[in-house]
């Protein structure tokens, strides 16, 4: 009953429109110290706990990283080099987008960094040459989410960070999945193109755009191939990226790296690194109040007496997913779920790199969820369309992502065989 009162107030404060972190706060504020009798000094110290993490450190550096990728240049050196290689086929330039995005995605790890960057030079050539105007804002959108599962993702950092797991194994978990996905985005994409005419550029042409990409491209291989010859950790790895950043960036991409885009990315990467920890210092509150009322415990016991097979399980936890995606912002889904059904999936012998991955994708829909998914605002107010179009766009984009999340819940071995092939 106490645990029902306290999703009850959150439940209720987001309904009236209170920010996610005041009402995980106040909720978890009113059952740790109104219900359970907590000392007050428990919340704060919690929060702090919560911050005070060095795998989380890698969040903020590689927010900064890619926040610097994508105002100074790289971002558009990727799309045009992207778009120089394939944009004279036909859905050539639907495809540019989605390997564009994959590629920033690597460098990033954010989706609505990708979606922005990548989309501010491709919606205006994709609307030019003739695409339809839902479809590409859609196709930008859900694109834009694969920097959620093709490493360095922010969000599988605060997951490892969550069950104590290796992020190097997270990473390297995400490679194929990520693949999957751009692979059938590419297909629907290109069914949903025009027959457009664009130039065939002459190799010359690519090898110069290739050229001058090659430094954004390093940048993942800098950062993955530290990781995985033990040369660094994960976080001094993203400590690296800032360095790389600033090393490459004025050299190759002057053009674009002046002190005022600095300092755009700059105040980027310091606005979302606080809305993220300030969510996280809320959410854990919120957590712990749960945690002692002992719900954790009792969903656990109530699942494993249910006698539910672990497929059946997953694909629960998948429709769950998917409704808090439509209300709640991608991070506070991961705190209230993750220490809930992290135990569950124990229990019934489900591999961790299998639910991490299933829950990554379940992520990735959540950003462009209507009506409150993150990107889809990023989408509407970067190029001041409807938000009625970037949903209807993205609705057959969603509908793949979810396809592919049933792919990965039926087959878990897509989320365990390049760890096991390259790490073990």
């Amino acid at each position: 009953m106490m645990a029902a009162a306290v999703f009850g107030i959150f439940v209720v404060l987001a309904v009236i429109g209170a920010p996610i972190m005041t009402a995980l706060g106040i909720a978890g504020m009113a059952g740790e110290v109104g219900m359970l009798n907590l000392p007050g000094t428990c919340m704060p110290q919690g929060f702090f706990s919560s911050v005070d993490s060095w795998p989380l450190l890698c969040t903020p550096f590689f927010l900064l990283s890619g926040a610097i990728m994508g105002k100074c240049g790289p971002a558009t050196a990727l799309f045009d080099m992207c778009e120089k290689f394939l944009g004279h086929i036909r859905g050539g330039l639907a495809i540019a987008v989605v390997v564009a995005c994959a590629f920033f995605g690597a460098i990033t790890g954010s989706g609505i960094a990708t979606a922005v960057a990548i989309g501010s030079m491709a919606v205006p050539e994709m609307l030019k040459a003739g695409y339809d105007k839902k479809m590409t804002y859609g196709l930008v959108a859900v694109s834009g989410t694969l920097g959620l599962i093709i490493p360095p993702s922010i969000y599988m950092i605060i997951f490892a960070g969550m069950v104590s797991g290796s992020v190097v194994e997270y990473f390297t978990a995400g490679y194929l999945p990520g693949i999957m996905i751009a692979a059938m985005m590419i297909f629907i994409a290109v069914i949903k193109s025009p027959k457009e005419v664009r130039p065939k550029y002459s190799w010359a042409e690519r090898w110069v755009s290739l050229k001058h990409a090659m430094p954004a491209l390093g940048m993942p291989i800098v950062v993955m191939g530290s990781i995985y010859t033990g040369i660094f950790t994960a976080t001094e790895s993203a400590a690296l990226s800032i360095l790389y950043c600033i090393i490459v960036c004025p050299i190759f991409y002057r053009g674009k790296f002046n002190l005022k885009s600095f300092m755009q990315a700059t105040r980027d990467a310091c606005k979302t690194t606080s809305q993220v920890y300030l969510i996280l210092g809320a959410v854990t509150a919120f957590s712990v109040a749960i945690t002692y009322m002992k719900l954790p415990q009792s969903i656990s016991s109530f699942v494993v007496d249910m006698n539910l097979s672990p497929t059946l399980f997953m694909i629960g936890c998948a429709v769950i997913y998917l409704i808090f995606g439509m209300f709640i912002d991608v991070i506070p889904i991961l705190y209230l779920t993750v220490p809930i059904f992290y135990p569950v999936t124990l229990a019934l012998g489900i591999h961790t790199l299998h639910f991490m991955i299933m829950t990554i994708v379940m992520t990735m829909v959540a950003q462009v969820s209507p009506p409150f998914g993150v990107v889809l605002f990023a989408m509407t107010g970067t190029f001041r369309e409807k938000i009625e179009t970037v949903i209807k766009g993205a609705l057959p984009f969603i509908a793949v992502l979810s396809i592919a999340c049933l792919v990965v819940i039926f087959f878990p071995q897509i989320s365990t065989c390049v760890v096991n092939w390259l790490l073990y």
